[in-house]
């Protein structure tokens, strides 16, 4: 490296600069381009000219001899050992960046075309572009290095190339100057990485620990890479400092590591324990594991302790560890541990133990270790190669530092005796102070002792052969059953569980797989196991002979015993029903015929088979097995029985007894009680139950013989039975109509049982099957309930309310509940177990375990339901959650604070609390808007916001007035409200509360007007103007807020909604008639705003609410949250206060044009001026005429831009408010007509409701008669939402009492011919409330238009026609609406 360093300084100082710039382009690039980026430079040499004529065949060649380029294909490459050195050079030089800009304008970095993808090169050269240029985040992009992750876990692959980037030539003083992020994934994944492979990195870790311990102290990934570091180089007493006072998953980890060196293995499982439930909690995963060494030393830990249970945990853990998506650094290792768990198990024999056969390589030096010390405790000795393999690997853990590794090769080494040259080993000297080596952590086993050990657990085990794999195991073998006639199939599938819980159809799985590689399904079971060792292997011949191939094929009868009791035998893999495989033998039947009796064997032995499956029910099949008796008597008796003539009972009743100890004898014949020991017979019905996952299969048998007898369906079977019993031929006789009347007697009493003809039920239904259980368990010894042994359900005695106690306390803000449910046989369940059970139960019966269920009653249940929904996972609530929590726990043992009680004191005192109306309120309020006046300033004095969400027309403004009013001498008031309304909300503060200082925000003096505001002052700002002036509302302490349509601000991701966070009000409130229009989250933005935390985050709200609301359609969920919002909404429709309202409601909306329409509205009227003015000579005739003619453009441009100006592009703000309108009554399923005097302002709103989708109907002048009818029938009859209605063409004649809404688009002259036209759905026929709406575009001839409607109603019905009556105004009264105020 020196040597290619002096060949560079012996270069001219111009063909250093080409070498450079060269080095910065980073790719190989042709002479031609480089020549061109010298060029766009436009350097020139120490002559003066220009740089790239240097570049010739001669410098090329030179420079190649020199070993300071390379020539690939003809390219120019700068030498990588060189190119960070001449790189760094331009950094500090500073041409570094004009390089990198004249490189870009000749060989760009983006690609040009899709289908092409950077090469390493290239990518490494928009890598060093970023790094170099300081832009620190973009090299985080470029590596895929998210803001979120731990930067020293990042696997080395992904940060090669910035590595050897800062390392391959390091400048420490540069990289020390480096974004602490990149100083971190720059060093800690080589680190990690090259300690794992033993590689010296002498230089490098100084470096790392010079610049990373600084940084430990904020970073916990740094502090986790350098506590990694220590561990491996047994500096032990360097950990403890890195890892205190944390308890997140990795540095728990660590922890577990570092008491593992220690030698405090009970200390290790602790900590490792507690760092994989840490991490359960956070991913929110059922099964984790812990990666890497750390992980594969708590396997060694559980190996250590030895139980049966850590055998089968550390195979979980191997299986955990091969499924992960990313693959274990020292994945080979975990496999190594659970081979040498299964033999230290029994499991498995030494010599099938695959990764741990010396014929196998395992890669990485870790791995290779583990293997050497399982051999090791296994009393197993490696050969001299494979011993000096290790040595290799502790020479080189030496040489690296890793000094922790090369002491437990050595220590190897020595127990296994090795006498190989190791040189440098040799002067290792003792471990590092506090290590405790592993090669005597297990004593040394021979395969006997193993045996012997394995022989004695399972007899300390429960006799249950089908036992599945524990409940965490992701995966399992179920086994599918199949019956053709006579022919069964067994067939194995592998099933997986869903993060949900259920589990998959299954994957078949090749019989050549479960034959001889078992050890990849750690999950099999032994019975499992039992069905494998049935797989036969066989050669199968071709037609020409020889054997073609090898087959496998399951030998089906052995295969069939072996799976008896399975719990996952089943038919139909979709719902996973078990299949009950039965053994059993045939029976012998004596039936009474009109002659004779019919002797049989039932069923009848198959040629060549011992077993034969007989399906009793789809779920029930006895596998019948013959012996070479059986055999014999099927011979004497024959396929179609041996017929005995009448007469010859008591021979009969001799043969029958002679065979009884060998098969069961049932008989139509009576009699043999001298030949045959007499029993009871037992009439009881016995249910064999059978519980499979999410539910119960049900068998009626009765037992006429005792449990050890056989079996029969109620009533069937023959009435004398003969059977054997501990070498006793026994008899007894049936009732077989007793037994069917106590059987149906059962039935009938358990709902879940009745209506079913046959004696087989399946309840699929988890619920379903518990409560049939549950009623079972009361009819006490009329039925025996029989279970598979180990299969047991264990049902609990029903909870009640007074056995769960409750604390409430206090913390910070917030409240809190915990509390306990106390179980009948003296458990107790902490309440938020309790919580999570419930809700994954769905129902009363909730699991604690395997088998085990515990019964809620109805009301504890629905009360936990509410429960779960309103706190948080830790128990905390809000405290205006409290009437609903209060609500809840009512009946249950309740320990509270002194916190909670004085709210609950607070809660009911603000029940009682009768605010007066405010005495300068100039308007009386019905009954109605004087209870929400009072629901409002409740929730005032609670300190509660309030969602006003009454129906469009009912007074929320004046309610609203009231409340600011009582409310207005402590403070200003902010009323935020849509452009259109403003106007509305000025209008209504002067009319009504003339206490009230109304102030419309806008104009030069905003910051004057927001300094001043005091009490009394009512400020109206825009929601438009909220998004500008954000900022300044936030500084001012509001005592009121008002946000009216306060769906404006549904969206959180908007300005405007989160400019709405920002403000400051003591009380906020809120009023809207829709306020949800979409979905949820714009309901959970609304309460942000009035009682921020009440719902709680986002992501809390989708989880608990949303979700289950809007996808489950979850009618508890939606219940739930009504009950926690149901204090802070007050919505009352108008079929709810019909009483108290008119029959009529007008409501005239004042809207309030855009900056462009008012500018055009304005430009039109001023021409109307001028062209008036300049026809003042005219026959005053023509002067009227032309002033109609002004008249109708400006109250055209009024409703729409377009009417004045076909071409204009501006928006409507009449349209916008008809939307807005529309949208409101769609959601609240009102339906509206809406009437304009132009036809073409109808087609315009009729193209904006085309464009949104809603159906309405249509009418104009032009419409012809019958199609009039048709479509009047069509609304009536409910087809379309709206109907659009030119006012002349519809204003009389038209019944249409399926609208309660009327919407006047721009006003007429003479008010009646508006309420005729209202009076369209306002007529005899309609029972609902009609309201009307007008909306008047602001400071227009409108508004002016309107004005004459309460001024001069006489004079504006001249108008009603036309021109031809306008004489009753005069010329200068209509001049006057075109001039305004001027």
């Amino acid at each position: 490296m020196a040597e290619l360093h002096a060949r560079y300084e012996r270069l001219s100082p111009d063909e250093q600069r080409i070498l450079r710039v060269l080095s910065v382009v980073c790719e190989s690039v042709g002479q031609t381009v480089l020549q061109q980026i010298l060029d766009a430079l436009a350097w020139h040499d120490q002559a003066g000219a220009p740089l790239r004529r240097l570049l010739n065949k001669t410098l090329r060649e030179r420079l190649l001899s020199d070993g300071l380029i390379d020539l690939p294909k003809g390219a120019l490459f700068c030498r990588p050992d060189l190119r960070e050195t001449l790189t760094l050079e331009t950094v500090a030089d500073g041409t570094f960046a004009a390089i990198v800009e004249a490189a870009e304008r000749c060989l760009p970095t983006p690609i040009r075309n899709s289908w092409e993808a950077q090469n390493e090169l290239r990518r490494l050269r928009v890598l060093r572009n970023a790094l170099y240029g300081g832009r620190a985040d973009e090299v985080l992009q470029q590596l895929g290095v998210g803001p979120a992750a731990s930067l020293a876990g990042v696997p080395y692959h992904q940060v090669r190339q910035l590595s050897e980037v800062c390392l391959s030539q390091p400048d420490p003083a540069w990289i020390s100057g480096l974004d602490a992020r990149l100083q971190i994934l720059a060093l800690a994944p080589l680190l990690h990485q090259t300690a794992l492979e033993l590689v010296p990195q002498p230089d490098h870790y100084a470096l790392m620990e010079r610049l990373l311990t600084p940084l430990a102290a904020t970073r916990p990934d740094v502090a986790d890479a350098l506590a990694e570091q220590y561990l491996l180089r047994g500096c032990l007493d360097m950990v403890p400092a890195l890892l205190a006072d944390r308890s997140d998953p990795k540095s728990l980890a660590l922890r577990g590591w570092l008491h593992f060196l220690q030698g405090d293995y009970a200390q290790t499982l602790a900590k490792i324990e507690a760092a994989e439930l840490s991490e359960r909690k956070l991913s929110r995963k059922r099964n984790v594991y812990t990666r890497g060494i750390a992980g594969a030393l708590y396997l060694v830990a559980l190996l250590h302790r030895g139980g049966k249970a850590d055998y089968e945990r550390v195979q979980r853990q191997v299986a955990l560890c091969l499924r992960a998506s990313v693959t274990d650094p020292i994945e080979q290792g975990f496999r190594v541990l659970g081979d040498l768990a299964a033999v230290l198990a029994g499991q498995r024999p030494l010599d099938d133990a695959v990764w741990l056969q010396s014929s196998l390589s395992v890669r990485g030096a870790f791995p290779k270790l583990l293997r050497f010390l399982a051999l090791h405790w296994l009393g197993e000795r490696p050969t001299a190669d494979a011993l000096q393999v290790l040595a290799t690997c502790a020479e080189q853990a030496l040489q690296a530092g890793i000094e922790w590794y090369a002491h437990e090769a050595v220590a190897l080494l020595v127990a296994f005796g090795f006498e190989g040259a190791t040189p440098t080993l040799a002067a290792l000297g003792d471990p590092p102070a506090g290590v405790v080596l592993m090669t005597d952590l297990l004593a040394p086993r021979a395969a006997w002792e193993i045996a012997l050990d394995a022989l004695k657990g399972l007899g300390n085990q429960a006799d249950d052969p089908g036992s599945v794999a524990p409940e965490a195991a992701d995966l399992r073998m179920a086994w599918v059953f199949e019956l053709h006639q006579n022919d069964a199939l067994l067939e194995p599938r592998e099933q997986k569980r869903s993060k949900r819980g259920d589990w998959s159809q299954g994957r078949p799985v090749a019989l050549q797989r479960l034959a001889e590689t078992p050890e990849d399904f750690p999950y099999l079971t032994p019975q499992d196991r039992e069905i494998c060792a049935c797989i036969v292997r066989e050669q199968e011949a071709s037609w020409y002979g020889g054997y073609a191939r090898t087959v496998y094929r399951i030998d089906t009868e052995r295969a069939l015993l072996a799976a008896v009791g399975h719990p996952l035998v089943v038919r139909n893999v979709t719902t996973n029903t078990p299949v009950e495989l039965v053994r059993a033998l045939p029976t012998l039947a004596a039936v009474r015929r009109s002659k004779d009796f019919l002797v049989s064997i039932e069923p009848f032995p198959a040629e060549i088979r011992s077993l034969l499956p007989v399906e009793e029910t789809p779920q029930r099949i006895r596998l019948v097995q013959f012996d070479v008796r059986h055999r014999e008597i099927a011979r004497i008796l024959g396929p179609t029985g041996l017929s005995v003539p009448k007469g010859a009972e008591p021979r009969l009743l001799e043969g029958l007894t002679a065979v009884a100890p060998l098969l069961t004898v049932h008989s139509d014949i009576g009699g043999g009680a001298g030949v045959a020991e007499t029993i009871v017979a037992d009439p009881r019905p016995h249910l064999h139950l059978n519980a499979f996952e999410g539910g119960l299969g049900l068998e009626c048998y009765v037992h006429p013989g005792g449990e050890a007898g056989p079996q029969f369906r109620p009533g069937q079977g023959g009435a004398t039975l003969f059977s054997e019993r501990d070498g006793r031929t026994l008899r007894c006789s049936r009732d077989l109509r007793s037994e069917l009347a106590a059987a149906r007697a059962v039935i009938r009493q358990c709902s879940a049982l009745a209506g079913n003809d046959g004696w087989s039920w399946h309840l699929d239904d988890l619920e379903q099957a518990l409560s049939a259980l549950e009623e079972l368990h009361h009819l006490g010894d009329a039925v025996v309930l029989d279970w598979p042994q180990g299969k047991r359900i264990s049902l609990g005695k029903e909870t009640q309310l007074r056995q769960m106690r409750v604390t409430l306390r206090q913390q910070a803000d917030w409240l809190a509940i915990d509390g306990e449910l106390t179980l009948d046989d003296g458990r107790v369940l902490a309440m938020r177990e309790l919580l999570e059970r419930a809700a994954a139960a769905q129902g009363r019966f909730v699991r604690l375990g395997e088998n085990d269920y515990l019964i809620l009653r109805q009301a504890l249940r629905r009360r936990l339901d509410k429960l779960r929904g309103l706190v948080a996972d830790d128990g905390r609530f809000h405290p205006f959650a409290a009437p609903a929590i209060e609500e809840i726990i009512d009946g249950m043992a309740v320990e509270a604070d002194s916190a909670w009680r004085t709210l609950l004191d607070r809660l009911a005192a603000l029940q009682a609390l009768e605010p007066p109306l405010p005495s300068t309120l100039q308007v009386e309020l019905r009954d109605y808007q004087a209870e929400g006046y009072r629901w409002l300033a409740r929730l005032a004095h609670w300190g509660a916001g309030a969602c006003l969400a009454d129906d469009m027309g009912l007074g929320k403004t004046v309610e609203a007035l009231a409340l600011i009013v009582s409310r207005a001498a402590a403070g200003p008031t902010l009323v935020l409200a849509p452009m259109s309304v403003c106007g509305n909300w000025i209008d209504e503060a002067q009319r009504f509360a003339p206490t009230l200082k109304p102030l419309r925000f806008g104009g030069a003096d905003r910051a004057a007007l927001l300094e001043q505001a005091g009490p009394f002052d009512l400020i109206v700002c825009s929601y438009g103007l909220l998004q500008s002036e954000g900022e300044r509302l936030a500084e001012v302490p509001w005592q009121t807020i008002v946000a009216d349509e306060a769906q404006a601000f549904k969206n959180a991701l908007t300005k405007r909604s989160q400019a709405m966070m920002r403000l400051r009000g003591a009380f906020r409130m809120i009023t809207t008639g829709t306020p949800i229009e979409n979905h949820l989250g714009e309901l959970w933005n609304l309460f942000r705003f009035i009682n921020p935390g009440l719902l709680g985050s986002l992501e809390t709200f989708n989880r608990r609410f949303a979700i289950p609301i809007e996808q489950a359609r979850d009618a508890s969920a939606r219940q739930r949250l009504r009950q926690l919002l149901r204090p802070f909404i007050l919505r009352r429709l108008k079929s709810e206060v019909l009483s108290e309202l008119p029959a009529r409601t007008e409501i005239t909306l004042q809207i309030e044009l855009g900056s462009g329409e008012r500018a055009l509205y304005e430009a039109l009227r001023q021409q109307a001026i001028e062209r008036l003015e300049d026809a003042s000579e005219a026959h005053p005739g023509q002067q009227r005429m032309q002033l109609l003619a002004e008249i109708m453009r400006l109250r055209r441009a009024c409703c729409h831009p377009r009417l004045a100006l076909p071409d204009s592009e501006l928006p409507s703000a009449k349209l916008e408010s008809f939307a807005e309108i529309v949208d409101e009554l769609l959601d609240n399923r009102h339906k509206a007509l809406v009437f304009s005097q132009f036809v073409d302002h109808l087609k315009l709103l009729s193209s904006h409701l085309d464009a949104r989708g809603i159906r309405y109907q249509y009418l104009d002048g032009s419409t012809p008669e019958a199609q009039r009818r048709a479509a009047v029938a069509a609304f009536q009859a409910g087809e379309g939402d709206l109907f659009l209605i030119s006012l002349r063409a519809g204003g009389a004649g038209l019944n249409l009492t399926a609208a309660d809404y009327v919407i006047h688009m721009d006003p007429w002259w003479n008010p009646a011919v508006e309420d005729q036209a209202s009076d369209r759905a306002h007529r005899i026929g309609q029972e609902r409330p009609v309201t009307i709406y007008r909306l008047v575009a602001q400071d227009t001839i409108e508004e002016r238009i309107l004005q004459l409607h309460a001024g001069k109603r006489d004079l504006a019905d001249g108008l009603l026609v036309g021109t031809e009556d306008g004489g009753r105004l005069s010329y200068a009264e209509m001049l006057a609406l075109v001039r305004g105020g001027e």
